[in-house]
């Protein structure tokens, strides 16, 4: 099996959605991280072209740094990919982190 991966590693706060090829999956990871409790929410959501949601992992945990839940929520996504066995995969990855002073 080949897999064509896109990885997106720039996201424009005014860009909005777009749906993939007619042949590919996007699978849209993202995080929040809370910089003072550590405490972390981390999704993988796949969409066909038709903007319509085929599947999806949401996790919630501690995590060590920004950097960790990005790292988790991506491989998140990669594990959605495998398992479903997607030949073409756009994942596209956003991060949120919190902090209020």
């Amino acid at each position: 099996m080949s897999m064509k991966v896109t990885i997106s590693t720039y996201v424009d706060a005014e860009q909005h959605w777009a749906p993939s090829e007619c042949d590919s999956v996007k699978v849209n990871c993202d995080a929040a991280f809370d910089n003072a409790t550590r405490n972390s929410l981390g999704a993988a959501i796949a969409h066909d072209f038709s903007r319509a949601i085929i599947e999806g992992n949401v996790v919630t945990f501690h995590a060590s740094s920004v950097s960790a839940i990005e790292a988790y929520t991506l491989r998140l996504g990669q594990l959605l990919t495998l398992q479903e066995g997607y030949d073409k995969v756009i994942l596209k990855w956003i991060t949120l982190v919190l902090s209020l002073i």
